[in-house]
């Protein structure tokens, strides 16, 4: 799965068939307080699911938040990274990513719309796409392919998450579920 669009819609999809994620909204439903580490324990679990439909193994590394792996290889096919706050990956999550061997190098945090619309929502996404593809030019560029992953606010719909891939060159291409 190199194509940075086909990881984005595959992400979306899984997203919303995912029992994990499912029984977490349930649990939120009924009033559990999630706190950002349960949501990211989740998220755990979910990405491992998704790394196995693809033939692939998940490891909880120093380097990246997720790695994984094809079987018997010591370089990881992708390096995850995931944070409930976007305004702190500028310092912690990108570098990490860019520090990874990984080829195929995916970001997945937050926004939240809660007084805004869904259309200022997504041009808040645009505004961190452009702010990643800036850093990532600064640092020199990259091997493989940067995927950003945004969630607009609750994310309990297909159409609450934009994806951005962004080339060494600091091209961004827009994906919407």
């Amino acid at each position: 799965m190199h194509d940075l669009g086909d990881w984005f819609r595959d992400f979306v999809d899984n997203f919303a068939q995912s029992s994990v994620i499912g029984a977490a909204y349930r649990r939120y439903e009924a009033g559990a307080r999630e706190t950002s580490t349960d949501w990211t324990r989740v998220m755990n679990v979910f990405l491992a699911d998704v790394a196995d439909k693809h033939g692939l193994y998940q490891e909880v590394e120093r380097c990246c938040d997720f790695s994984w792996y094809k079987p018997h290889t010591l370089v990881p096919q992708v390096g995850i990274e995931h944070e409930n706050d976007y305004r702190t990956i500028y310092e912690n999550e990108i570098p990490t990513l860019l520090a990874s061997s990984a080829e195929t190098k995916v970001l997945i945090t937050y926004v939240n719309r809660a007084s805004a619309t869904l259309e200022d929502t997504k041009n808040l996404a645009r505004e961190v796409a452009a702010k990643v593809s800036g850093i990532l030019q600064e640092g020199g560029g990259f091997r493989g392919g940067f995927l950003l992953i945004v969630g607009l606010g609750e994310v309990d719909n297909k159409r609450d998450w934009i994806g951005f891939g962004i080339d060494a060159r600091g091209a961004i291409q827009e994906f919407l579920p």
